[in-house]
């Protein structure tokens, strides 16, 4: 961005500002606790938009106009810019904010989705962004060996965190506002127009050759539903990472039909630090906490301790000790269970192929849900090459006991 802030002489707040003020932006601003921005990277296109929104509720609207000029030079579809420039004019004009002059039912709305967009925005960067705190999502508990990079959205902020995996630490790259589901979070039903909640992997990368426009340079479909949709009856599919439609640098906080969208060049930015990799956990969070790595790490022993134990009663094929790990599972239908396995309970022994004395590989990652759960992925190989992987869900039943609710294998 060409034109900054320091280099923009300020003036007093004008009297055309006061309307401004009174009842259009306190639903942005004054919203958020701190009324300030935190330091931002000034050449992105989120952190000036951002300085608009400050640099109008100080009352500088010709530094405001200024700066907004340039953000539409450079992003002449953003529509939220297009919004801040209205409303500065109008003031200048001593008219009332666009907003106020809307009465229209459909016009209405898009300048709700507008406002919604500035806010969730303004909130993420007048805090303090939680990677930069030395604070990690609890639900990022062990990364596997061959996990490079990981992805967790805060779905009630709108925001998109990149992280990669080395040596052990998980360091931060970047983060995203995106948009989610029309009707918010929490999919149940093909149709519904709802983000799915979950951890998920993505499976392969879609250009743009073979997708409609709508879907900007590509799409990361997800494996939605998984095992644990499967068994509550969650229906649907088709929920991608994907960028954005022509005409808009981004859509509101809530504009999908269920999966989450980034602007066109973040989509490509996001595909470009993750080396175009697939097969990243994704993490589709409804209800965030965010520790140290102190407590993240007691998290991560405890889900440890149980996997260890179930591999070390499936070595032994210890009946009573696979007991307690499997959810309802009585003597008499676990000893079936093993005979015949099911797809949905695969409690065969592993073979001599995969009868490792310690797991290979082990990834965890806790799973939004009412009850504490984590998901385990287990990895195993052998001399030919192939690998056996193990998804299992782990539950704390009624005692705070670890046990398997859902399991699937197969090989590659």
């Amino acid at each position: 961005m060409k034109q900054s802030l320091e280099r923009i002489k300020l003036t007093q707040p004008s009297k055309a500002y006061n309307t401004l003020k009174a009842i259009f932006w306190p639903w942005v601003i004054l919203s958020v606790p701190g009324h300030c921005l935190a330091a931002a990277e000034p050449t992105t296109y989120e952190s000036t938009l951002l300085r608009v929104v400050e640099t109008m509720h100080n009352g500088h609207l010709d530094p405001a106009r200024i700066l907004v000029e340039s953000l539409l030079t450079e992003y002449p579809h953003s529509r939220t810019a297009k919004l801040l420039y209205a409303d500065i004019l109008a003031a200048q004009g001593g008219r009332l904010p666009l907003g106020e002059r809307t009465s229209h039912t459909r016009e209405r709305a898009a300048l709700d989705d507008l406002q919604s967009q500035l806010r969730v925005r303004w909130r993420y960067q007048s805090g303090q962004s939680k990677a930069n705190d030395n604070l990690l999502p609890s639900r990022l508990l062990l990364p596997g060996r061959d996990t490079h990079y990981l992805i967790y959205v805060d779905l009630p902020e709108s925001r998109l965190y990149v992280y990669r995996h080395q040596k052990g630490q998980l360091i931060h790259l970047h983060d995203y506002y995106v948009t989610i589901g029309k009707n918010g979070i929490g999919k149940q039903i093909e149709g519904d127009r709802k983000t799915p909640v979950g951890v998920y992997r993505i499976t392969s990368f879609i250009p743009d050759a073979e997708l409609p426009p709508r879907y900007g340079p590509g799409a990361l479909p997800i494996d939605y539903p998984n095992s644990i949709d499967r068994m509550t009856q969650r229906t649907g599919y088709g929920i991608w990472l994907h960028g954005t439609e022509p005409g808009y640098v981004n859509r509101g906080p809530y504009a999908s039909d269920g999966c989450v969208s980034l602007s066109n060049q973040e989509f490509e930015h996001l595909r470009e630090i993750t080396g175009n990799a697939t097969d990243i956990p994704v993490i589709l969070d409804h209800a965030p906490v965010w520790l140290n790595q102190e407590r993240l790490q007691k998290r991560r022993a405890n889900a440890i301790t149980a996997v260890q134990h179930w591999h070390s009663s499936w070595l032994k094929t210890d009946k009573a000790g696979l007991a307690k790990v499997y959810r309802a599972m009585s003597a008499t239908s676990l000893e079936e269970a093993l005979r015949n396995p099911s797809q949905d309970r695969p409690l065969s022994p592993l073979t001599a192929d995969w009868n490792y004395p310690t797991i290979p590989d082990i990834e965890l990652m806790g799973y939004p849900n009412l009850i504490e759960t984590f998901l385990a992925r287990l990895t195993f190989k052998n001399a030919a090459g192939s690998r056996l992987i193990i998804n299992q869900y782990w539950q704390h039943d009624e005692r705070k006991n670890w046990q398997v609710v859902a399991e699937r294998r197969h090989t590659q």
